[in-house]
């Protein structure tokens, strides 16, 4: 199959720990079933560690929304998938375990590995994977660059709406903080 062909992940709106989320590759394949979904486009290559694909949970403080002021934190996870990454095709489209790096769901893999390490199991710290990944060559100072670009691009783009949100909040008597997950 094609390289090339563009991937998409569907995620439920109101889903989490990886309840409902599926790949496709046509839009004639996702299902509408009146919930509401995020769409994304597959990175079809992503970067590897030890042939696994994963991702980092960063954690991030908003301490004033005007004006904005945002703190990322040094630490966070690394999820890894626990079946070796291949691009998705019709073979292999459905292996979650090769493709989505949600805890909940690789945690049932047979591959899933529990250890105290921070430099081997399935969940690690993110500085234990940016060690392994300078390591191997990798410039880990343009990465968190990177990510920290990433959060402020994001973190300025939504932050009208938090402004909305926090307000309509304080009116209603609720809490003054609240948890924002991307």
């Amino acid at each position: 199959e094609q390289k090339d062909k563009t991937v998409f992940i569907v995620k439920p709106d109101e889903g989490s720990q990886g309840e409902g989320i599926y790949i496709i590759q046509e839009p004639r394949e996702y299902i509408f079933n009146g919930s509401k979904h995020i769409v994304q486009t597959y990175i079809h290559n992503p970067m590897l560690l030890e042939g696994l694909k994963f991702d980092f949970r960063i954690y991030v403080v908003v301490a004033s929304l005007d004006p904005l002021e945002v703190y990322v934190c040094r630490e966070g996870l690394a999820r890894f998938c626990t079946i070796p990454y291949q691009f998705p095709t019709t073979k292999n489209i459905h292996e979650a375990y090769m493709h989505l790096t949600n805890y909940s769901l690789n945690k049932r893999s047979a591959g899933y590995l529990h250890t105290e390490s921070d430099m081997d199991g399935s969940k690690r710290t993110v500085s234990s994977v940016l060690r392994s990944l300078r390591e191997r060559g990798h410039d880990v100072e343009r990465i968190w660059c990177q990510i920290e670009m990433l959060v402020v691009k994001t973190m300025i783009a939504i932050a009208p709406e938090l402004k909305v949100e926090y307000k309509a909040q304080l009116a209603r008597g609720g809490p003054s903080c609240f948890q924002v997950g991307l």
